[in-house]
């Protein structure tokens, strides 16, 4: 696990809407020789443009290739359809790829992951770091910071339940859950399906799903009761045909069938902003 110094800042909603647009133009803009461009563009410092870059990268936004840093497929789909990042599925969508394997800055993912405390102080915090590896003093600072900052200027903290403060005065922080509604189904099927596509999986067990690293029980601290209730959604709202829940003789089973994740966050973005019904998403699934 490393954390640059230029990741403590974490990130903030208006830097990657802003940088979205960015790369969409100018592929170099994240290149040294543009770093002082790059700083009256976003309004920020050169170590904060450095950490949106890896930031954007952590988030599935963008990727480096060949010098550059460009936009990726998963962040031209949301550049497309929604530029603003006003949606809740968007989110939940750079959540999941910050979150479902390590990578810089990895604090993300160690945060949603392997820390299990629901209610903690800094102290706490910082304890059960030193002790999932002998980090220093300063990277486990800097850490804090990191999650502190990207979680309370994004959906993630407040409005995710993943992260709050309920006590200023003693610094005592909780972690909840997303409320259902926060969660649509297509978003729910894709961090699933993303996450086999990744491990080369053609079926996953539910009880996966709840406790596996990477996958969305674990990521989005989901109780068993509400992942049951979004497979079943998934299940009779879109016929099975983007997965089959599978319970018969203890099998315990999810099938896949929509090999695309990508093609399922479209599918998202069709259904909430143009209002496709469930049959019109099956078709658009399918069609070449």
């Amino acid at each position: 696990m490393s954390l640059e110094a230029s990741s403590t800042f974490g990130f903030e909603k208006s830097w990657f809407v802003k940088a979205l647009k960015s790369l969409s133009e100018d592929e170099t803009i994240f290149s040294k020789a543009k770093r002082k461009e790059a700083q009256l563009y976003f309004s920020i410092g050169s170590k904060k443009v450095e950490a949106l870059q890896k930031w954007l990268v952590g988030a599935g936004l963008a990727e480096n290739k060949k010098g550059k840093t460009q936009i990726s497929k998963i962040g031209g789909i949301i550049l497309h359809c929604d530029p603003s990042l006003y949606e809740y599925g968007t989110w939940i969508t750079i959540l999941h790829n910050l979150g479902v394997y390590p990578h810089t800055p990895e604090i993300v993912y160690w945060y949603l992951n392997e820390f299990r405390s629901l209610e903690f102080t800094i102290s706490d915090f910082k304890d059960n770091l030193h002790q999932y590896k002998d980090f220093s003093q300063n990277y486990i600072d800097n850490a804090w910071q990191a999650l502190k900052n990207a979680f309370m200027s994004t959906p993630f903290g407040e409005e995710f339940r993943l992260f709050e403060n309920v006590d200023t005065k003693k610094n005592v922080y909780r972690k909840r859950y997303p409320i259902k509604e926060y969660i649509h189904p297509i978003i729910f099927a894709y961090c699933i399906i993303d996450w086999a596509v990744r491990n080369k999986k053609e079926t996953v067990l539910i009880s996966d799903v709840v406790s596996t690293k990477g996958l969305p029980g674990c990521l989005l601290n989901l109780p068993e009761r509400i992942i049951d209730e979004l497979l079943n959604d998934i299940d009779s709202k879109y016929r099975k045909r983007i997965f089959d829940v599978d319970r018969k003789a203890g099998l315990d089973r999810i099938s896949i069938f929509v090999k695309k994740p990508e093609k399922l966050l479209e599918a998202y973005y069709e259904e909430v902003l143009n209002k496709k019904s469930p049959e019109e998403i099956i078709t658009f699934l399918f069609e070449e």
